[in-house]
């Protein structure tokens, strides 16, 4: 998964374009597809759920760029695509599933009248099937971010990222409620683990 430069047939000019690829047990390469979206494309993370593989990241649009969720089975066959409206720059970093649902991670521009912000960090929820079930803006100030999320037992949603520079922590239920936030000063976190 990731992207290169890539000149459809018929285009003028490459452009750099998503591909995911899937490796046997001892590296080698079974299949690449590339994903042909009208601009470029870039995937961040990819998860598996059964037989399909869902993975997530964002295409460019003439304002900036919008998140993007994908559905593939084994075979390399894409099933569905979802790209979501960007305001400017949107995208996805990480997804994640309960066994039932997805969710999925990342930063949207804020265009709010008056607004000194940058960004916030948001979250969404979707079925196996592309069909949005909720998006929440998780921001309170500054530039905030969503860079990782993982989910607990199938019921509790974990996402870490920063707000103004200053880390989080926090813990969401199915329905897209707060159960706690923590704030840190570490100088630089990888993501959420659990044991």
């Amino acid at each position: 998964m990731g992207s290169f430069t890539y000149q459809a047939s018929g285009e003028s000019s490459a452009i750099s374009r998503a591909y995911y690829a899937c490796y046997d047990r001892l590296g080698t390469l079974q299949w690449q597809k590339i994903l042909l979206t009208p601009t470029a494309s870039i995937l961040t993370d990819v998860i598996a759920l059964g037989n399909i593989l869902y993975a997530v990241g964002y295409i460019t649009t003439s304002s900036g760029s919008a998140p993007l969720l994908i559905a593939f089975d084994k075979e390399a066959t894409l099933l569905w695509q979802v790209t979501l409206s960007g305001s400017r720059n949107d995208l996805l970093y990480r997804v994640t599933t309960d066994g039932t649902y997805l969710y999925a991670c990342g930063a949207q521009s804020t265009n709010a009248a008056g607004s000194t912000k940058r960004q916030d960090a948001f979250l969404i929820k979707y079925d196996t099937m592309g069909t949005l079930q909720w998006q929440i803006s998780l921001g309170i100030r500054g530039a905030d971010d969503a860079f990782s999320a993982i989910t607990c037992d199938g019921s509790l949603l974990y996402v870490a990222g920063y707000m103004s520079g200053d880390f989080y922590l926090s813990a969401w239920d199915s329905q897209a409620n707060l159960l706690w936030q923590v704030g840190t000063t570490l100088i630089n976190a990888s993501g959420i683990y659990t044991r």
